[in-house]
Parts: structure tokens; sequence; C-alpha cells
């Protein structure tokens, strides 16, 4: 038998009641054991279209005699009974089933990818697996969902992207910037020096953003972290940034800049040359993000308007 960890969240009809009874549902099969099930979380929607309901978020720890495929082909039919359609991405569902982990699998096909390429900084995830399955380790960042969860709790907010692809890094980063209303940084060479992004003059107006009470700081820190003569001088500053980004680039593999301290969420932007950027995770892994642990997403630095709403979406899952 084999352990699994599955996501439930509904936003449509009798939410909680649709959640109860889906686990009651892979209970009922005779090759799924449910060990635990979490409490029922309510949260915000994220992504997709506007003006959603709240959702009804549970996970469920089980045993498995099926295999992932089978598995996974199992959570798509109890979907179906409940009427579940897949017509607009992020859509308002009234049930929607996720299989986030199998054992320490990593599998990447047309079908689906393990572990669940965005489990690893969606709070609404984190949390009611965290209740059942702290201990679960996401086998591609060897860490614990526990820790998982206290990495977005408690790295301070800072996101870095890291990327061959240097025009593409820098401009998603400006988007981010001005859809979040967030800071952009971009590591100096010099004595560890912090440099304001370089973008063309007709954008750099849209950054209005004082950097020179930074230019003496060793390190990176976010304004909160900074001490309290820093951050006076920031004082009559206007932006009111609730993440900064972190622009790291690299000539190739582990030739990324690291930043201090440690980001809240790493985003691997790559040349996925056609193919879903979900498949790539491991390629993301161990070409930009091979020293590192802690949440991360990969995003097609080819498709900077998937990147961008990516990125947003994982900044609002991070709430």
């Amino acid at each position: 038998m084999s352990r699994c960890l599955i996501a439930l969240g509904a936003n449509v009809g009798e939410k909680e009641r649709n959640v109860r009874r889906a686990i009651e549902l892979l209970n009922a099969n005779d090759l799924i054991s449910v060990l635990r099930s979490s409490r029922i979380y309510q949260t915000a929607p994220v992504g997709g279209p506007k003006n959603q309901d709240t959702f009804a978020n549970a996970a469920v720890l089980a045993e498995t005699g099926l295999s992932p495929e089978a598995l996974l082909q199992c959570l798509l039919e109890i979907e179906i009974e409940f009427g579940r359609q897949r017509d607009v991405r992020w859509q308002a569902r009234v049930l929607d089933l996720d299989l986030l982990l199998y054992d320490k699998l990593t599998i990447s096909d047309e079908r689906f990818v393990l572990p669940h390429p965005r489990m690893s900084f969606r709070r609404f995830v984190l949390e009611p697996c965290a209740e059942i399955a702290a201990e679960m380790v996401h086998p591609l960042l060897e860490m614990t969902i526990g820790e998982l969860l206290e990495a977005i709790n408690l790295r301070p907010p800072l996101i870095s992207l890291r990327s061959e692809m240097h025009s593409a890094a820098i401009h998603l980063a400006h988007r981010i910037c001005q859809m979040t209303n967030s800071i952009v940084f971009w590591p100096g060479r010099n004595e560890g020096q912090l440099t304001e992004i370089a973008l063309p003059n007709s954008e750099k107006k849209d950054l209005s953003v004082e950097f020179s009470a930074w230019q003496q700081v060793e390190h990176f820190f976010p304004r909160d972290t900074l001490p309290q003569s820093e951050q006076e001088k920031l004082a009559d500053h206007s932006t009111v940034a609730p993440y900064v980004i972190c622009i790291e680039l690299a000539a190739g593999a582990d030739q990324v800049e690291q930043c201090s301290p440690t980001p809240r969420l790493a985003v691997a932007m790559l040349d996925c040359q056609q193919q879903s950027a979900d498949r790539l995770q491991l390629e993301a892994k161990q070409r930009l993000l091979r020293n590192y642990r802690g949440p991360f997403l990969a995003v097609d630095a080819e498709d900077l308007d998937s990147a961008t709403i990516e990125l947003v979406a994982a900044i609002e899952a991070m709430r």
C-alpha cells in the first residue's frame, strides 16, 4: 500500500457537504483507506474569474493499492459525479480533487505531474495538509509539509526570480511590481551593493522607489527587517511594498546570484520550448534552484502573460 495526500476544495453549492461527501466516497473505495482528514478551512479564491465565492478546503491522508494513474482517474470520476466542469482555468467549482503526493514519487507526463506543481506555496493547501501530515516530505524540495508552511509564514516577503534569460526576468519583475505594488531589486556585483533595476526610460518613471537608503546595506533585507535607523530613512517613501522582487541572473547551472535572506518563494524562469512549465519542475529545480530549499514555482520565460498570471496567483495564495 502506498501513502498519498489529496487536497479537496469547493466553492459552488453546498460546499462543505460536497467536501465531506467526497471524503466518504474515497473511503468507500476498496483500494483506498482514509487515514486522516483535516477540518474544513474557509479560504479566499485565488486566480481565475472575479467575484467567486469563498472556498471550503480540506485534505486527506490515505493509503491506496491503486497506481498513481488509477488513483487520479478515481478522483476525476468523483469530480464528474458531482458535476465538475472544466471550461475556464481556476473557475468556480462544485468539487476539486488534487493528488498532491504519492509516496516520494516524481512523475511528469501529459496527464499529470507529481508532486503537484503549486502545492509548495499555497496556504489553502499547506494548512489542512499540515494538520494531518506535517511530516510528509516533498520529494523535490526535501522539506516536510510543516516546513513549507513555516516558510511562507516566517520567511521575509522576498520573491527571487531566477533566470538565464535576463530580459524576461526584468520585464516579469516590472509587471509584478506594477500589479502588486511591490519593489524590484537587482543585487549589484560590487561590494554587495544593490542597484536599481535597469528598465527602458519610458518605464522607469513607474518605479517610484527611493533606493539611496539601501546602497550601503551589505546584503539585501526587506524593509521590516532593517535597523530602525534605516527604516526612518524610508519613512517618507510613498510606496507600501507587500513583497520585494529580487532578480537573480544565471549564466548556467549553479551560477545564480544568491540573495540574502532566503526568499519566501523562488521562481525559476525556463525556456520551456512549447512544453508545460509544470512538467519541467524537476529540470527547474536542478538547473536554477539546486541549492535552494523552499516554496518554488516554474514558469515559461517565453510566455510572460502566463508567467505573470501564475506569479500573481502564487502571491495571492501565500497570504
